[in-house]
């Protein structure tokens, strides 16, 4: 597998200012991607697929987003979506892998939507914003809200005077896109909007939100390994986290490597250059220190994930700490790209410079 991603990554390397231009990946990356099997890491060994672990995605996420955020972003949740899948009922993953074990899936799991109960599925309407890489998708995921009508007045309201909430399988085509994705970030991503103007989805190609949070879904049963064991808001966040950390660690290198060059290239007195050098390398220092302990806390949460294998409960402690230490890993990459950025030029202000994009 290492010599697979090493190859990916370099044709990762090779399309970063395409990807910035398009402002989406390139049709021939997203290719060779799936040519790679690659984004069969988290599918059922039943539809194919090579049933790893998060932490292998992980570090090949890490890997592909050290080159370009945006490709590891897109990789991780095209990836990271055949997980979710795996939790639905069995007609939706037949219908999905039964047909390509290699499709690619988009999701938006903000509950946006309004869905209106009938007799046997779901009237689904709706907008959805942020679906990464929703140009390449076949399918896609999507939440909302669980509404009916009221007998007397025709309108509707929740079920049951209960807010519920679904995730939806929907097919592409069914689908509208907007183009809305004009950003600085992650600008490679296509994380573009979509609208669903109306769909009727049946009951089995749909999944409670609840279930899928405390690992209630019919797909952990379908699916009996400890990959699809795992609540929703412990594992999905990796995809996030592992892009982050790869982002990161491709900015530190980078800012190393400039940093480098710079003293190469230093013509000022032995006294500013020896103060310069005290206070850029006391930063990088700071910065390293930094990015072992999000890697550290990374691999911590990894680690409890794994650990599902001999524990098939979380207890909440477990599960908020979880959330906590993503979210606090979060916070350390934003702090690392930040102060390498301020200590740097003003050539980052050009949208071509490497470290503008990280």
């Amino acid at each position: 597998m290492q010599a697979t991603v090493q190859a990916l990554a370099g044709q990762v390397r090779e399309h970063v200012i395409t990807a910035e231009g398009l402002r989406r990946q390139p049709d021939a990356l997203i290719q060779s991607i799936v040519a790679s099997g690659l984004v069969r890491l988290l599918t059922p060994v039943c539809w194919s697929g090579h049933e790893h672990s998060f932490t292998v995605l992980a570090e090949v996420t890490q890997a592909l987003a050290h080159i370009d955020a945006s490709a590891g972003w897109c990789f991780a949740f095209l990836s990271m979506h055949s997980w979710v899948l795996a939790l639905f009922p069995e007609a939706a993953q037949r219908l999905v892998w039964g047909l390509n074990p290699d499709a690619l899936i988009a999701a938006s799991f903000a509950p946006m939507g309004r869905a209106i109960a009938e007799e046997g599925g779901y009237r689904l309407r709706g907008s959805w914003d942020w679906v990464s890489g929703i140009d390449h998708a076949e399918w896609l995921l999507v939440a909302g809200e669980v509404m009916k009508i009221h007998a007397s007045s025709h309108t509707p309201e929740t079920t049951s005077g209960v807010r519920q909430q679904r995730i939806f399988l929907v097919p592409r085509q069914e689908v509208t896109i907007r183009d809305t994705w004009f950003a600085t970030g992650l600008r490679g991503s296509g994380s573009k909007s979509v609208v669903i103007e109306e769909y009727v989805v049946p009951e089995n190609l749909s999944v409670s939100l609840f279930d899928v949070l405390y690992t209630q879904a019919p797909g952990s049963t379908l699916n009996p390994g400890a990959l699809y064991q795992i609540p929703l808001m412990m594992g999905l966040p990796v995809a996030l986290v592992a892009s982050l950390l790869g982002a990161t660690e491709g900015a530190s290198a980078f800012w190393r490597q400039m940093r480098q060059q710079q003293r190469s290239y230093a013509v000022s007195s032995a006294l500013s250059q020896q103060t310069s050098c005290t206070v850029q390398d006391a930063l990088l220092a700071e910065t390293e220190v930094q990015l072992d302990c999000a890697m550290l806390l990374f691999e911590r949460c990894l680690a409890q994930l794994v650990q599902k294998r001999r524990s098939m409960e979380y207890s909440q402690e477990v599960r908020l700490r979880t959330q906590r230490d993503y979210s606090y890993i979060a916070t350390l990459c934003r702090s690392i790209v930040e102060r390498l950025y301020n200590a740097s030029s003003a050539r980052v202000q050009y949208e071509s410079h490497p470290l503008q994009q990280y």
